[in-house]
């Protein structure tokens, strides 16, 4: 099942497309579909289907239909139920393209996000009353898509082909201050210095002209860069495996036997990784001390285990491979497709990993810099000064965010421009960081709290009161994801209220969490067990003993 809202409303099955009936039909499914797993009020959808102009039996009308719609759906993997007053699209084995376009946004592949456009969203619905916001909402999506997809080939050094694309989007977004941007800066790296100046008269012209401000201090500030032809603003190193175009994206297929993508649970030396499906006959007993291990996600079986270096502690999965962050020997273990074991020296004592832009990073939680490894020669290639003892990393918007172990504050590096370290205070002492779900989040032990972001500016959004020590956190199956290591607890964001939904326990000293597989997995480093929660729920939880105390999961 493949719903499809960028371009004309459509749903395909592998036999082809499904006859979804007359507009008004349509744009109940659409209006369903930009909220798959909530409620939407049969009020709203009369709403978003006439407007103000309500005919008295628009009710009778939205029930026939959802009727109509359920007729032509059930059984291929969605259904329509009934919540109170309104309707919950759910989707088993299906998805909505944008959620998988934000997904693969989250993942640090805008080019494949981007190819999941055909056109206009939603075009053929764009006058129905609800399809104003909703259609605005998907532009800025691909907007957002569009501007990572360009930092991406910007780094890579692709600057001279960039121009073009960005000529027309700056003339069809022409207050978006970061396209104009990103136009100066390739105009500049192709030598073309005295256009990029022009560029930045023209955007000066169009800000004052149109809404009366003047550029922004980083537009002002790359004007002045390029006037002093600052080095700064030379290709960085910055550079990983080239970015995949629209034209060419892979196609999409689930990695269940894959390192990347399945449940990779990890351990090391106290920890357990789940990253592929390894079908051998008999499962083992436990996993080593500085050891990972492969569970396999239906059946919790322990089937393969690898050593690494000594005291492991953070995981990540990406580039087709996975890393683990070896503490004690400053060192990372990269675990690849033919699961063959690299050593690379990072020095430091690493502490945290993350995956993206191209590259790895690895935060020195004895030091005061990040280390940015290249996946293609397993070389470093830069130290970057980002934080005191850096203890967590994510990248969101363009940017690498570095949480401080010593001052518990989080800092944002630009990747395009990794001496730009802007350090933002969040009033209480930041633990660990995750991205997703549009936002930033950060856990505080001390206050226990999940603080939400602003990728964009940084600037807090909602402080969200969770349970007593929250130390690790993830985003996934439309929620964030907290553990609580006091409690032992899981605890479910919704990032649509800001708020706790459910909670679960764990068992104790939760560790670590990840999302994957349709499940939420818990380290639990005291009891030895990882547990796979249900996240529509916590009644079907799980616990698997991994005979360790697992420290980390991927």
């Amino acid at each position: 099942m493949d719903l499809r809202l960028l371009g004309p409303l459509e749903v395909r099955l592998e036999d082809g497309p499904v006859e979804l009936g007359p507009r008004k039909q349509r744009a109940v499914l659409a209006m369903l579909a930009l909220e798959p797993g909530r409620t939407v009020s049969a009020d709203r959808l009369a709403e978003g289907l006439w407007g103000d102009r309500l005919p008295q039996s628009s009710a009778k009308m939205v029930q026939l239909y959802v009727s109509h719609l359920r007729r032509v759906l059930d059984g291929d993997g969605v259904r329509i139920v009934t919540r109170g007053r309104g309707y919950e699209l759910q989707l088993a084995g299906g998805e909505v393209d944008a959620v998988r376009a934000e997904r693969l946004l989250q993942e640090s592949r805008p080019r494949e996000a981007l190819a999941l456009w055909r056109g206009e969203p939603l075009a053929e619905l764009a006058d129905e009353p609800f399809a104003a916001d909703a259609i605005r909402q998907l532009e800025e999506l691909r907007l957002r898509a569009a501007e990572l997809a360009i930092d991406a080939d910007l780094a890579f050094g692709r600057h001279g082909e960039l121009i073009a694309e960005l000529d027309a989007l700056v003339a069809a977004n022409p207050l978006r201050e970061r396209l104009h941007a990103q136009r100066m800066l390739a105009l500049y790296r192709a030598n073309r210095q005295s256009e990029a100046l022009a560029a930045y008269r023209a955007a000066r012209t169009e800000l004052v002209e149109q809404i009366g401000v003047e550029p922004g201090a980083d537009l002002q500030l790359l004007h002045e860069q390029i006037l002093a032809h600052d080095p700064v603003l030379d290709l960085p190193a910055v550079v990983g495996p080239e970015p995949v175009t629209a034209s060419r994206a892979p196609p999409r297929r689930r990695m269940r036997a894959a390192l990347v993508g399945a449940a990779a649970l990890v351990t090391a030396g106290v920890l357990a990784l789940g990253v592929i499906r390894v079908l051998e006959p008999d499962g083992l007993p436990g996993i080593d001390e500085d050891a990972v291990g492969l569970i396999d996600p239906d059946s919790g079986r322990i089937t393969a285990q690898y050593a690494v270096g000594h005291s492991p502690g953070a995981v990540t999965a990406g580039g087709g491979s996975v890393w683990v962050a070896n503490r004690l020997d400053g060192t990372v273990s990269r675990i690849d497709r033919d699961r063959q074991i690299v050593t690379i020296d990072v020095g430091g004592a690493p502490t945290a990993l993350a995956f993206g832009a191209g590259s790895l990073w690895v935060a020195d939680g004895d030091a005061r810099h990040v280390v940015q490894v290249d996946p293609r020669s397993n070389k470093v290639l830069q130290r970057i000064p980002a934080a005191n003892a850096p203890r967590s990393l994510a990248l969101a918007g363009g940017a690498l965010w570095v949480v401080s172990g010593a001052e518990g504050d989080v800092h944002r590096v630009d990747l395009g421009r990794v001496r730009d370290v802007r350090r933002t205070a969040i009033g209480v002492k930041a633990t660990a960081i995750a991205a997703g779900a549009g936002a930033l989040w950060v856990a505080s032990e001390e206050a226990g709290t999940v603080t939400r972001l602003d990728p964009r500016t940084g600037a807090v959004v909602a402080p969200i009161n969770v349970g007593n020590a929250p130390s690790a956190l993830a985003v996934g199956e439309g929620a964030v994801w907290v553990v609580n290591r006091t409690d032992g607890t899981l605890s479910r964001i919704d990032p649509g209220t800001n708020s706790v939904s459910w909670g679960v326990e764990v068992g104790n000293d939760p560790t670590a969490v990840a999302v994957g597989e349709g499940a939420v997995w818990v380290a639990g480093g005291e009891d030895g067990t990882v547990a796979r929660v249900d996240p529509d729920g916590p009644r079907k939880t799980q616990r698997f003993k991994t005979g360790s105390s697992p420290a980390a999961l991927a």
